[in-house]
């Protein structure tokens, strides 16, 4: 098996929220509700006090189901906010 693909396996085992994203396609998992979503916002919240903020142009989300989403569009930028967790293993605030 390719190292890659430990790493990978092994955060969908932790169901820690994950985010793979080109200029034109998004995939996020561990999604726990969609917060706001226009054709320019995508705000999505995975857990724990964490938002996730995408913004773009001509947004669709394609499917939604089982805390995964995937959404399509001009992809210009991400933001995080809320809570984090830290190398201790401890939730700290991020401001």
């Amino acid at each position: 098996m390719l190292p890659w693909k430990d790493e990978v396996l092994y955060d969908f085992q932790l169901h820690t929220p994950r985010l793979l994203l080109t200029d034109r396609l998004v995939l996020a998992d561990q999604v726990t509700r969609l917060v706001d979503f226009t054709d320019t916002l995508l705000v999505l919240h995975t857990g724990k006090g964490c938002l996730t903020e995408i913004t773009g142009e001509n947004l669709v989300i394609l499917s939604f189901q089982r805390q995964r989403l995937v959404c399509s569009g001009r992809i210009f930028s991400v933001a995080f906010s809320g809570k984090a967790m830290g190398k201790e293993g401890s939730e700290k605030d991020e401001g």
